[in-house]
C-alpha cells in the first residue's frame, strides 16, 4: 500500500505542470443578419453540448436571448452576462455565459470608440489558477465601404485594450477581433498577449470567417473577400497554458453562423 501511495504521488508531481483548468468557447452567433431561430437553436444546442465554464458570443439580439430563457433548464449552471441597451437588447450585441460554480467578482460593459456601437464586456473571474483573471469579450469594428475609417477605429479600441491590460496580469481576450491584413490592429498588441490558435498551430491558416467552406458567409460577402481568421484567443497570463484550440462548426450543414466557433482549453502552469 506505502508503495503504491509513494508511485501515485510521483505520477502526481510528474504531470502537475499542466493540469486542466477550464475551456472557453468565443462564436459570433451572426444574429444581426440572420434571426432564425432554428439556426440559432442548432448553435446553442451545439455549445451546451462541448458544456465549456466560458461562453462568449457576439452578435446577439432579442431572438438568441429569447432560446437562452427558453433552454434554461439547459443552461441552469450558467450565469448569463450581458447589460442591455433601451431596447433591451444587449449592448454590443456581446453576452457571455459563466458556469454557476465559478467565483465572479464583476462584470461591466464599457463603450468603444465607433461608428457601429461597438464595446466590450469585462468580467474578472476569482480563482483562476491560483489568481483573479479579467476576461474581455469584443467584437472590434468591422469592414465597411470606408474600409480607413472602419481601420482607423479598430486601432482605437486596440489601442484602448492595450492600455487596460497593462495595469495588471492575468488577462484573457477573445471575440471577433476582424483583425484582417498584417499591417492592421495586430500590431498593437504586445508580445506578452499570446495567441492561443497560433500557440499551437502556427503556421496554419485557422480561418474562422471561410466563405471558400461556409454558405453563410460567401453570400454575406464572401463572393467578394477572402477568408479571415477574424475570430481570436488572446491571453497575458504566466499561470495559463493553451492544451487544445479546435474551429467549431467546420462541415455542419446548413452552417451554424457565418463564422465558426473557436473552443480552447487551458491548463495551469506551475509556477517555480
Amino acid at each position: 500500500v506505502w508503495f503504491m501511495k509513494k508511485s501515485l504521488l510521483i505520477v502526481g508531481i510528474l504531470f502537475s505542470h499542466t493540469v486542466h483548468a477550464f475551456t472557453l468557447l468565443t462564436w459570433n452567433v451572426a444574429e444581426y443578419s440572420d434571426h432564425n431561430p432554428e439556426r440559432l437553436q442548432r448553435l446553442l444546442s451545439f455549445i451546451r453540448e462541448r458544456s465549456p465554464e466560458v461562453v462568449l458570443l457576439q452578435e446577439v439580439e432579442k431572438q438568441t436571448l429569447v432560446l437562452l430563457e427558453k433552454s434554461s433548464s439547459r443552461f441552469t449552471g450558467y450565469r448569463i452576462l450581458q447589460r442591455q441597451d433601451f431596447s433591451g437588447l444587449p449592448e454590443g450585441g456581446l453576452v457571455a455565459l459563466v458556469k454557476n460554480d465559478w467565483s465572479l467578482m464583476d462584470s461591466r460593459y464599457e463603450r468603444f470608440p465607433s461608428d457601429m456601437d461597438r464595446g466590450e464586456l469585462i468580467f474578472t473571474l476569482n480563482n483562476v489558477c491560483g489568481i483573479p483573471h479579467t476576461f474581455i469579450t469584443v467584437h472590434l469594428e468591422s469592414l465597411d465601404p470606408l474600409f480607413w475609417r472602419g481601420r482607423a477605429f479598430r486601432d482605437q479600441q486596440v489601442q484602448k485594450l492595450k492600455t487596460q491590460s497593462e495595469r495588471e496580469s492575468g488577462w484573457v481576450l477573445a471575440g471577433d477581433l476582424n483583425l484582417v491584413l498584417k499591417w492592421d490592429a495586430d500590431q498593437f498588441f504586445p508580445n506578452n498577449w499570446v495567441d492561443a490558435w497560433l500557440s499551437l498551430h502556427s503556421g496554419e491558416p485557422g480561418l474562422t470567417w471561410d466563405p471558400d467552406n461556409n454558405d453563410m458567409a460567401y453570400w454575406g460577402g464572401g463572393f467578394i473577400l477572402p477568408g479571415y481568421r477574424l475570430d481570436r484567443v488572446l491571453f497575458k497570463s504566466e499561470q495559463l497554458t493553451p492544451l487544445k484550440v479546435e474551429r467549431l462548426g467546420i462541415g455542419v450543414k446548413p452552417p451554424l453562423s457565418d463564422h465558426y466557433g473557436l473552443l480552447v482549453e487551458f491548463g495551469c502552469r506551475e509556477i517555480p
